[in-house]
């Protein structure tokens, strides 16, 4: 007792990592696009395994290095090596081939592409099961295997470059010895998490035991990456080596044949006994094998942890997503009841979870990312190379965050105070990532070499493409185009980053319309995934092209949206906040409406969701978007924001909008503001308040979001259901467990969501009338996504 007290303060230390980490769990997926390198044939005298009772494998080769035998997993038919039927089955005959070779005194499994080692399992297998017997069936088999390798007498070395993630990094964690290639390319995972899923052939059992709890909870629960370094800390890499410069070949590709040499070598001295493994469970006395034994194998201590985590996720996920409390679970069994235990209660956990509603829409989204990768016009025939950004202000400069690594960034601004305030944006942003040892200070300073700063026009005459993020007024963008169109070659693309404007009225002052584009970016421009691309019918399809491909490369998720007012994302927002206003209006307290929407899975509620973009923006759209919907945007008095900005409530960057805002980060529950309290009783006054459920608030705003998404499909103004998913999820955080609306919409059941919506609109008003799309489906008795 005396020594755990003593080291209290450790324990709540690293329970706070493990909260700190759950609360900043995303809803990023999973996906890798690695070149692969070509490798020389095998040297002579090389003994060529069968990988498979048909004979030589096409996944898995098997070369001898003296006594080592070099596993390695290149899958010529996709650019990352993931473990799906076939590599599995060929994996299964190396090991029998291993076990029974007299001649192989170690192992090294290592991969023939330098940008991936596994990228994890074959989602597509999984997404193809039909039953949880089936899922816990793959997870058996992948159990079974990576114990084989995990109990050979064989000494068995983990070689990792580039992604090692799900199955792969499952994979690494059974081998007796993990050598990790510190590059920028590599990391390390258990993201299944963000799939709905948990790892499911030993990762949750592993994981546990060679890093302390604290240590490996975070990566469990919200499936982060680990860098190279933090993997040799914590002890999951027992050896880094470093990144090597080009030479006569690529400097991944020579990286990759030392990363080789130095395993087959570890491998050797595995087998002569000259390198001792560290084995789980050894005690020590010392601090930190106190510290570990008193969180991961104490009973006390133990339970403790798992307390604390289990709160801390409850709290960040308000129950809405079962994996993360099953992994608790599934952890907590191996520790109590031993590692055989553990998995099989981590592997029917896995079948149990492959079949909710939950991890089929996170899977939706995965599969929605990938598609979105398509550029749906082709490769640009001229790929831009340096592009320029018009206004160094919060979007400017954001926008040339995330253009400076792939492109030549021309970064112009009217003044030199606002030019300099978006060049140390951007290196505050680059140099994020050198203290999160995501890239060097030297990779930084190359990066911002590829930088100008301007007051003028100089550099535009070799200018691709320019975005321009300047004010929002007609005449200012009319003003920028001709001056874009009079300094840059006949060629250069001019991308507007208008969010209200139409594009059409934009480009009818443009000498070659062609070549005019809409590209809406979202606020934080580098933490915000999704961008809109908007384009006239005159716009050309090389346009539309290298818009896409500059998109892609900024890492965004992108939907190519028609020219109408608000879009679609902030098109499907003008009747949600409608309802936001009505619900008000209708007696629900701003606070509640936050915490129900918040309860239904969205990351903000929408009250306060005005108040942070600014009462005064929000207005603005609304206007903007009525114009055209009608009485789709009926429900909440249209006057009711201007009434607040008449008032002086312009939201958190005026000091009070809905709520009171003080200077810095704000503890405890919001408080409406005075202000707002007297106009909310104003309007209220002589209504007939209802008697509202949590569900009927949920749905009252939902109902119109899913309503409006579906209008935009129907119009034409989005491509595909996917699209309007995507961007709903990426745009504003549409609950991504939810799927997306139209996911949303299929998984209620479209007759049973299509009545509700009659009922709110005989009670409510033509507003919840549905669109024909919706209506017809419930008649037919389809769905937008086939099951």
């Amino acid at each position: 007792w005396h020594c755990f007290y003593r080291t209290s303060g450790s324990i709540m230390a690293s329970l706070n990592r493990v909260m700190g980490a759950v609360r900043r769990s995303g809803s990023v997926l999973l996906q890798q696009q690695p070149a692969e390198v070509a490798r020389a044939a095998a040297s002579a005298g090389t003994v060529r395994f069968m990988s498979s009772a048909g004979g030589d494998g096409q996944i898995i080769k098997v070369t001898m290095q003296d006594e080592v035998a070099v596993v390695r997993i290149n899958d010529p038919s996709s650019p990352v090596n993931t473990l799906n039927a076939k590599t599995m089955e060929e994996f299964t005959g190396v090991m029998a081939q291993l076990k029974g070779n007299a001649a192989v005194k170690a192992a090294v499994i290592i991969s023939g592409k330098p940008d991936c080692f596994v990228a994890g399992a074959d989602i597509k297998m999984l997404s193809q099961c039909k039953s949880s017997e089936e899922l816990e069936q793959l997870a058996k088999a992948g159990q079974d295997i990576f114990n084989e390798i995990e109990s050979s007498e064989l000494p068995i070395v983990a070689a990792v470059q580039g992604s090692c993630l799900g199955g792969g990094m499952e994979l690494a964690l059974a081998c007796h010895y993990r050598i990790v290639a510190a590059t920028g390319k590599t990391k390390l995972g258990l993201p299944e998490v963000k799939l709905g899923l948990l790892p499911g052939a030993g990762g949750t059992q592993r994981l546990p035991r060679i890093v302390s709890l604290p240590d490996a909870l975070p990566f469990l629960l919200t499936g982060k990456d680990m860098r190279p370094k933090k993997a040799k800390s914590l002890g999951v890499a027992d050896r880094l080596v470093e990144e090597l410069g080009p030479g006569l070949v690529p400097g991944e590709a020579r990286t990759l044949e030392y990363l080789e040499e130095t395993a087959v070598q570890a491998a050797k001295e595995l087998a002569a006994g000259t390198l001792k493994v560290k084995k789980h469970g050894q005690f020590a006395w010392n601090p930190k094998a106190i510290m570990r034994y008193l969180m991961n194998d104490w009973d006390y201590g133990r339970d403790f942890v798992m307390k604390k985590a289990r709160e801390g996720v409850l709290k960040a996920t308000r129950g809405n997503y079962p994996s993360p409390e099953a992994i608790l679970d599934v952890v907590a069994a191996g520790k109590k009841h031993g590692f055989a235990a553990g998995l099989k209660a981590e592997r029917e956990a896995f079948g149990k979870l492959g079949m909710t509603s939950e991890s089929a829409g996170l899977i939706s989204l995965f599969f929605g990312m990938t598609e979105l990768k398509k550029n749906p016009s082709g490769k640009p025939a001229r790929p831009v190379k340096t592009l320029g950004v018009l206004g160094a202000g919060l979007m400017g400069a954001g926008i040339g965050e995330v253009s400076v690594q792939k492109f030549d960034l021309l970064l112009k601004d009217t003044a030199q105070a606002g030019l300099s305030r978006g060049q140390q944006q951007i290196f505050d942003g680059l140099n994020g990532k050198v203290k999160r040892r995501a890239m060097t200070a030297f990779e930084r300073d190359t990066i911002l070499s590829g930088m100008t700063g301007t007051l003028e026009w100089d550099g535009f005459e070799k200018a691709d493409m320019v975005i321009e993020a300047v004010f929002e007024e007609l005449g200012v963008k009319h003003k920028v185009l001709a001056e874009v169109e009079a300094r840059t070659p006949s060629h250069c693309i001019f991308a507007t980053n208008t969010s209200s404007l139409k594009l059409a009225d934009i480009a009818k002052v443009a000498k070659r319309p062609e070549n005019v584009i809409g590209m809406h970016y979202f606020s934080p421009v580098p933490k915000m995934p999704l961008l809109e691309i908007i384009t006239t019918p005159e716009t050309s399809k090389e346009t539309l092209s290298a818009a896409y491909d500059v998109g892609l490369k900024q890492g965004k998720t992108i939907i190519v949206v028609k020219d109408v007012a608000g879009f679609y994302v902030n098109r499907c927002l003008g009747p949600f906040m409608s309802e936001c206003i009505s619900l008000v209006q209708d007696g629900v307290d701003p606070p509640a409406l936050d915490n129900a929407l918040l309860n239904y899975g969205f990351p903000v509620g929408p009250v306060a969701l005005a108040d942070e973009v600014g009462i005064d923006v929000a207005a603005h759209v609304q206007a903007n978007v009525a114009k055209e919907l009608g009485v789709r945007m009926q429900g909440g008095d249209p006057q009711a924001l201007q009434h607040m900005i008449d008032a002086g409530l312009t939201g958190r960057k005026g000091g009070a909008g809905f709520y009171v805002y003080g200077k810095g980060k704000q503890k405890g529950p919001k408080v409406v503001s005075p202000g707002a309290q007297q106009l909310i009783d104003r309007f209220r006054a002589g209504r007939a308040l209802p008697k509202l459920s949590q569900e009927d608030i949920q749905y009252r705003m939902v109902t119109r979001f899913v309503n409006e998404a579906a209008y935009c499909l129907q119009d034409d103004i989005i491509r595909s259901p996917t699209d309007g998913d995507m961007g709903a999820v990426f745009g504003i955080g549409f609950p991504p467990f939810r799927g997306g609306p139209f996911r949303l919409f299929d998984t209620y059941g479209p007759r049973k969501f299509v009545d509700m919506m009659f009922r709110f609109r005989d009670t409510y008003g033509e507003q919840f009338a549905p669109a024909q799309v919706l209506v017809d489906h419930a008649n037919k008795g389809t769905t937008f996504f086939s099951k």
